[in-house]
């Protein structure tokens, strides 16, 4: 686990403080070293997890950047903090999730009638979704696209994730999860709960 040098990752939270719009320097520099290192404190637990705890946390920072005080702890170590904090919660809301004891209430990304997105459509140029955006992995990128092209086949969002060889119960339980992920850190990055 190699993170950038103190000084260079100080310095793109600095930008960050200044400049909010620096959030995908900042997720390039910070988020990869964290997805390895929290995975190496949450062996076993699934990869997207991890990564979706990862970039919470770097997001969190990128929407209020002051709230890490450099003189308390290294940078590393306050994202770090965070992001199992974040893993934590999700892994907790998850098994709550499962035997039913809340709801979980889809975000929708449909478009306003005609030409024009409607009042309550997402944004998604402003600088918080593009550092959710920028750091989707590869296949989470295409399940994005395709959930903003409108997509209701299970079969193209298996395909992207490479499971058509599976059960289609399988399949559409791993599609959903995936989906579920996605839009609850574009929510999260819209404003939503943070839970």
């Amino acid at each position: 686990m190699i993170w950038p040098p103190d000084d260079e990752l100080l310095a793109a939270w600095g930008r960050l403080v200044g400049d909010p719009t620096s959030g995908t320097a900042f997720v390039s520099l910070a988020l990869p070293p964290l997805v390895r290192a929290l995975a190496l404190w949450g062996k076993g637990a699934h990869a997207d997890d991890i990564e979706t705890a990862a970039a919470d946390a770097v997001l969190a920072l990128i929407k209020r950047p002051e709230r890490y005080d450099p003189a308390k702890s290294p940078l590393p170590a306050f994202l770090l903090l965070v992001a199992r904090r974040r893993w934590l919660n999700q892994f907790a809301a998850e098994r709550r999730h499962r035997v039913g004891k809340i709801p979980w209430d889809d975000v929708e990304f449909a478009l306003a009638d005609g030409n024009e997105e409607g009042d309550d459509a997402p944004s998604f140029d402003r600088p918080e979704m593009q550092g959710v955006i920028a750091s989707f992995s590869d296949v989470d990128r295409r399940l994005f696209d395709l959930m903003l092209g409108g997509e209701r086949n299970t079969a193209a969002f298996a395909a992207v994730m490479g499971i058509t060889d599976r059960p289609s119960d399988e399949q559409e339980r791993e599609v959903k999860r995936a989906k579920d992920r996605i839009k609850a850190r574009l929510k999260r990055a819209a404003g939503g709960t943070d839970g």
